[in-house]
């Protein structure tokens, strides 16, 4: 069990971002991994495809198919990032020391190779060669999708915020993850392969802790506590399959009627009564009236914030899109 010990500042201090960085090393571990390939299906066959021709020797020797990510290519993000140059300039700019405290942790844990070697001895340049891997492999397999994943990110942030603001931190934190749960000033997180671990506690320095949503999620979240760097606890969006391909609208329709298909559809993103009729082209009285019978099919959530309620879909409201598009 990891245990987090937070103090009030560190809960005042919560904030969302998320960078494109982020999704590379972890998008790689989906296609070496084959436990972590469901929700991806579609995009792993096609970027096997689009890699044919291609060796990529420092992913390869940086990136497992589990446990540690050398710390200095998961970055925490301070502010959100959406141009995945900006990223490649900042990893440039890394420190020697923290490219070679990365790599030590990496051959602790699994041992020496040429190109680890190459990291201690040349960091600087070993980064580079990085950094080109990095960029082609961005260009080949994700910059195509980058816009739709933004949008997935945004909505799930959006939705976090609300439950933060309309629940308190216990909602959000129990929330992330089956692994990851609240007590008072303790966030517990549940290794990913127990037996691999011992009991690890860590004591936040009230700085906050950035929670950055990412589609790529692998085991389900990533935790980040390291004095080299600001507190971070990644976890994976809801609706992980939405960002590859729009759902199939007519064969949700043809299944549950177009009005509450469209209805469904539109509450990717919280929305209001009003929201949901304007997207959905209806009256507002049949969106409340497509929305009390969603709710009551366990496939929406309402959360009151003042005077307003917002509608999301339930973690089964998700799964019904996700295997219609499956389908598709």
């Amino acid at each position: 069990m990891i245990t987090l010990h937070v103090t009030p500042d560190d809960l005042v201090k919560l904030r969302f971002a998320y960078r494109p960085l982020l999704e590379i090393p972890l998008s790689y571990r989906v296609l070496v991994n084959p436990e972590f390939q469901s929700p991806y299906y579609r995009w792993v066959d096609e970027t096997y495809r689009v890699l044919h021709d291609i060796d990529l020797p420092y992913l390869n020797a940086l990136i497992l198919d589990h446990g540690y990510i050398p710390d200095f290519l998961t970055p925490t993000p301070s502010a959100t990032h959406v141009d995945i140059e900006a990223d490649f300039a900042e990893l440039l700019s890394t420190p020697d020391e923290l490219i070679r405290k990365g790599i030590c942790t990496l051959i602790e844990a699994d041992g020496e190779t040429e190109i680890r070697r190459f990291f201690l001895a040349y960091p600087h340049e070993a980064m580079i060669c990085l950094v080109a891997e990095l960029r082609e492999y961005w260009k080949r397999t994700l910059k195509a999708y980058w816009s739709r994943m933004i949008s997935t990110l945004e909505s799930d942030m959006l939705y976090r915020a609300r439950r933060l603001a309309l629940d308190g931190p216990g909602a959000l934190f129990n929330d992330l993850h089956s692994s990851v749960t609240y007590h008072g000033d303790q966030i517990h997180i549940q290794p990913f392969c127990q037996h691999t671990h011992t009991d690890i506690e860590f004591t936040l320095r009230g700085d906050g802790i950035q929670l950055v949503p990412v589609i790529f999620q692998g085991c389900g979240r990533m935790f980040q506590v390291d004095t080299d760097w600001p507190s971070m606890l990644a976890f994976g969006v809801r609706g992980t399959g939405l960002w590859h391909h729009k759902p199939p609208s007519q064969s949700l329709e043809m299944a549950m009627g177009a009005g509450r298909a469209r209805v469904l559809q539109t509450l990717t993103t919280p929305a209001t009564t009003g929201e949901v009729a304007h997207k959905a082209q209806i009256s507002a009285a049949t969106a409340s009236q497509h929305l009390s019978r969603l709710a009551k099919a366990g496939l929406v959530e309402a959360h009151r914030n003042g005077k307003r309620v917002y509608y999301h879909l339930s973690q089964r409201g998700v799964e019904l899109i996700e295997l219609f598009e499956r389908l598709y």
